[in-house]
């Protein structure tokens, strides 16, 4: 498993790593080898990229002391890879959280996005229904007022037909009157 949180190892290794620096500071290379070889033997310990990675350093450092190169040389390279791997797969899971942050900030983008030309398609439709409402209101007061003129119309045109009804029969009246008027006069003047 690879745990690559500095931050998270335990305690008891800072001590002995230190301890092993001290060691190798003054030249007590067998002593720090010793004390090398139980920390590499630990495996929860050796789980952890960080304590791995100081302890290959730690060796190279013991054997270049005592002046063996080839081995120091050795555990140096394994230094050197460990920590390419690490930085590698950090740099994988950066990448990775970034692409994930980026997925996450384009599916907001999106949803609001969405969410705007809902809220636009539901205003839509709501003026959609106002103004087939007011359409419908004019429509329906045109209507009103169109059947009030035509009664008004129709009225009024009975009415003028009756008042024209009226004055043609007050006209006959008239003349009836006026005849009758004639007609008394030339029987008052017969007689």
């Amino acid at each position: 498993p690879r745990r690559d949180e500095p931050d998270a190892l335990p305690a008891p290794f800072g001590i002995k790593a230190g301890l092993v620096k001290a060691l190798t500071g003054n030249k007590k290379y067998d002593a720090a080898k010793k004390l090398l070889h139980e920390l590499s033997a630990d495996e929860e310990l050796m789980s952890w990229d960080e304590s791995r990675l100081e302890i290959y350093e730690d060796y190279a450092e013991v054997f270049a002391g005592e002046g063996n190169m080839a081995e120091a040389y050795a555990w140096m390279k394994r230094s050197y890879m460990l920590h390419d791997s690490t930085y590698e797969h950090r740099f994988k899971n950066d990448i990775n959280m970034l692409e994930v942050k980026f997925a996450r900030a384009e599916s907001q983008k999106k949803i609001a996005e969405l969410n705007g030309k809902n809220q636009k398609a539901i205003l839509a439709a709501k003026n959609n229904r106002l103004i087939s409402w007011l359409l419908g209101s004019v429509c329906l007061f045109l209507l009103v007022v169109t059947i009030l003129a035509l009664l008004y119309y129709r009225n009024s045109k009975k009415l003028s037909t009756q008042k024209d009804l009226n004055y043609k029969q007050q006209l006959k009246e008239i003349e009836q009157q006026h005849q009758l008027t004639i007609t008394t006069a030339m029987l008052k003047g017969e007689e």
